[in-house]
């Protein structure tokens, strides 16, 4: 796999469930865009109470450059409301 994105495509193919709520978008713009209709549609997408959102970096390879910290990933970064 060259991108998180076919991951969790195939994860869904082999049965596993996957969040509704998870979106490919192109961009910081689109990501953007994303954050602020999560922050209405996350009371009634899912069956849970969410409290934010998490944006990962596509690229896999990417992701390994960018590597960690001794308690996060790099490559990913959580919006609160």
């Amino acid at each position: 796999f060259q991108r998180l994105s076919d991951v969790v495509k195939a994860l869904g193919q082999w049965g596993f469930r996957i969040s509704p709520a998870h979106v490919l978008v192109d961009g910081l713009d689109a990501a953007w865009v994303r954050i602020q209709t999560w922050s209405a549609e996350r009371h009634t997408l899912l069956p849970a109470a969410t409290d934010g959102a998490v944006i990962k970096l596509d690229n896999l390879r990417h992701q390994a450059e960018l590597g960690y910290t001794a308690k996060s990933p790099l490559w990913a970064i959580a919006i609160k409301y």
